[in-house]
């Protein structure tokens, strides 16, 4: 689906696997901007056959660092898949370190502990749940043809919409 290039002599096939079965993947990735405390969370779900189930974005403010803003998506991405009452998913991210924290069984004592705790939580109400660490550039991957720029059919507007007030 694209390449990632990782040196000029270097040139890295990278492409969106599908879930098994009747599992829905749901794919999410962070912007974060220290200086105003904001953040976007983009969140993309599809079945085995690559059809979008879901996808959303969500503006955040009072952010205190990257970390909150993936545990944020991450709790954005179970709570939705609650509510469209998906029983077996796949959560699928570049955000190594809630990965991490979401599959150990020690008790978290980070400053996003509460977010994870609630994750965890909520991860309860699936008949399945899997959280798996994917690369930047893999997730990039999966979640970039689906927000292009030029296609106003898709959710993008109001990315688009929420790409100025980033800048800001």
């Amino acid at each position: 689906m694209g390449q990632i290039s990782r040196n000029a002599n270097d040139v890295v096939e990278v492409s969106w696997q599908p879930p098994p079965g009747d599992i829905i993947k749901i794919n999410f990735d962070t912007s974060f901007n220290q200086g105003t405390g904001k953040s976007v969370s983009r969140i993309l779900a599809r079945n085995r056959e690559g059809l979008i189930m879901a996808a959303c974005t969500f503006p955040w403010e009072n952010i205190l660092d990257s970390m909150m803003a993936e545990a944020m998506a991450c709790l954005q991405v179970v709570t939705m898949a609650e509510e469209m009452r998906f029983q077996d998913i796949i959560v699928e991210g570049d955000a190594l370190t809630i990965i991490r924290k979401l599959n150990s069984d020690e008790n978290d004592k980070s400053s996003i502990s509460s977010l994870i705790k609630e994750i965890k939580e909520r991860g309860h109400r699936f008949r399945k749940l899997r959280f798996e660490y994917v690369p930047r550039g893999a997730n990039k991957v999966a979640m970039e043809w689906h927000w292009k720029e030029d296609n106003t059919k898709t959710p993008n507007t109001g990315l688009r919409k929420l790409r100025m007030w980033w800048l800001d």
